[in-house]
């Protein structure tokens, strides 16, 4: 629950915790083999420090160490893998632990620095995966055969935020290799199973984003903005690859259809304390008296809501729910009042300002007002809002016309080519999301979705 929502930095998601292990490098010892001339041995944990990794530092020919290599044991002289320069280690195979019992798992490592004197050593270790997990495959049977085909299914990393090192060497190579990992297990099921009709779905965008696109905007304790910009370049050439892998389709007279959920902005201003993917804002709700807090001996406010008092509650990113009588468990306002409420808190989040004396909304619907946006129903909230452009965190408190710094925007893309699709760049009907889902319908000759709000986008079809 976050009561104190999102300060002006790369927001919660963006300080992803991880395991650090720190070891002494010293000469070998205890080996069971003969060691190269001028190794030198550090070790590294596993399984929460319950599996211990013995590894080497080796020099090259000009006596500078430019090699790390991970062993599962010092009795076993084939390695886990070996780790030089910038190519990163995929598909090691080792023991995990999983509730106490040893199961079999794969991982990644990388090298991120290794001083020419072997004085000092920075590694990367992915999550495991294990290898014998089939419970997402559907059916199961072609699970094994993905595999040996394809390799294992491969881990990720949530590992960028401040540090433009991680995003630049473990978080965009890690989400690329995922990419092309899912591309082959696709174009492999197609050419070897007689696949015809391909959803898939990568989240290396999305998870990039919230990752480090606000650090492309210079923040306090970050590195150079510069460096995070020339990231989320490198993230669109990752998709451009991705996608780039299936093109061979449209001559084989595949359509591809390229969509999103939504896009991405940088907010050039602080957030409002308005709006919170985490839970509870209680920020300017607080503010203006319709949210009030349970109060220490000393009369601080705790982190907590004191629901006695509070007629209103600003929850997830839009939408503010009336603390209602016979409907909610502590509700306080009559039914008969609820409407007047709404109203109020209405008028007082179009006339607040913050400090700057700046706006920030953009609009606010009662519930069976927001039907106009698609944001009705049982589920979004007795007030339905938007915030300005400029005061949206990253995406969700605001439309999806909002454009952000470094031409970032949050709305969504759609791209079609192939069978049944016109090449016409000019067609002017505005394509939402909800027309997705009947235009590939009709593309496939099948019925549409029995509850589809959208409709086939007929401007771009053939027939």
């Amino acid at each position: 629950v976050t009561f104190h929502p999102i300060s002006n930095d790369g927001g919660s998601l963006a300080r992803v915790p991880f395991d650090r292990v720190e070891s002494t490098i010293s000469e070998p010892k205890n080996w069971d083999f003969v060691l190269p001339e001028g190794a030198r041995e550090f070790v590294t944990y596993t399984a929460g420090g319950q599996l211990r990794r013995p590894c080497l530092i080796l020099p090259n020919e000009q006596g500078l160490y430019d090699t790390v290599v991970v062993y599962k044991s010092k009795k076993d002289s084939t390695p886990l893998c070996t780790l030089k320069g910038d190519e990163m280690a995929t598909d090691v195979v080792d023991d995990c632990i999983e509730n106490g019992r040893k199961t079999v798992a794969s991982r990644w490592y990388k090298l991120l620095e290794l001083a020419e004197d072997g004085s000092k050593v920075r590694m990367w270790m992915s999550t495991a995966f294990k290898v014998d997990c089939d419970d997402r495959w559907s059916p199961k049977s072609i699970y094994q055969e993905v595999i040996e085909n394809c390799g294992y299914v491969p881990p990720f990393t949530q590992m960028g935020g401040t540090s433009l090192e991680f995003a630049q060497k473990i978080l965009t190579p890690s989400w690329r290799l995922n990419a092309l990992w899912q591309s082959r297990a696709i174009n492999y099921l197609i050419e070897e199973k007689g696949v015809e009709v391909v959803f898939s779905h990568h989240h290396f965008i999305d998870h990039s984003a919230h990752q480090f696109w606000n650090y492309a905007l210079q923040k306090p304790g970050a590195d150079p903005a510069e460096g995070f910009q020339a990231q989320i370049d490198k993230t669109y050439e990752v998709a451009d690859e991705y996608i780039g892998s299936f093109m061979h389709l449209l001559d084989d007279g595949w359509t591809i259809i390229v969509t999103s959920d939504h896009g991405e902005q940088i907010h050039d201003k602080a957030p409002a304390r308005l709006g919170s993917a985490a839970g509870v804002s209680a920020g300017i709700m607080k503010e203006l008296g319709w949210t009030v807090m349970k109060k220490d001996e000393n009369g601080n406010d705790l982190e907590e809501i004191d629901f006695s008092k509070t007629k209103a509650v600003a929850i997830r990113t839009s939408y503010i729910w009336i603390n209602l009588k016979g409907r909610d468990q502590f509700g306080i306002v009559d039914p008969e009042d609820k409407y007047d409420i709404e109203e109020q808190i209405i008028d007082d989040l179009y006339r607040y300002r913050d400090e700057n004396g700046d706006r920030i909304i953009a609009m606010a619907f009662h519930n069976r007002d927001a039907k106009i946006i698609g944001l009705d129903g049982p589920y979004t909230g007795d007030i339905v809002y938007m915030n300005r452009e400029r005061y949206v965190t990253e995406h969700g408190q605001g439309l999806s016309t909002y454009r952000g710094y470094y031409g970032t925007s949050v709305s969504p893309i759609f791209i079609a080519a192939g069978q049944g699709i016109l090449h016409d760049d000019q067609v002017k009907r505005v394509i939402r999301q909800v027309d997705v889902a009947p235009t590939v319908a009709t593309l496939l000759d099948v019925r549409m979705p029995a509850d589809c709000e959208g409709a086939p986008v007929y401007q771009i079809l053939e027939s």
